[in-house]
């Protein structure tokens, strides 16, 4: 069975993508992918993660496209990623540093480990 969306459902928490995927033995990640608007790479580092991640760990670890997802998954309308589109010379490190100063509380944090 294919599980497809015409939109990605916004507001799951990491824990809740995780359920999904542990309760659909046979879905994979492109199908999960569709579900959650996640980049598969995104996914995959998200469903192999052992141990709580704070916000800088999360971000020195993913790209700049896992970066972008994860800022809209935040705040769907963050500007992030049409700042990377106008903008050639932001660079991962750039960006890093932006959205650790957006997103660095305990809310953001409490909400990555759920």
């Amino acid at each position: 069975m294919a599980y497809t969306l015409k939109k990605s459902i916004v507001g799951l928490s990491f824990e809740d993508i995780k359920r999904i995927y542990d309760n659909n033995p046979s879905m994979t990640l492109r199908e999960l992918s569709n579900l959650t608007g996640l980049a598969v790479p995104f996914l995959k580092s998200l469903l192999m993660q052992k141990k709580s991640m704070t916000l800088p760990d999360m971000l020195r670890t993913y790209s700049i496209v896992q970066l972008l997802d994860f800022a809209d998954r935040l705040d769907p309308n963050n500007g992030f990623r049409e700042s990377v589109a106008e903008d050639e010379s932001i660079t991962r490190e750039s960006l890093y540093w932006s959205m650790l100063a957006a997103y660095d509380d305990a809310e953001t944090h409490a909400w990555i480990n759920k």
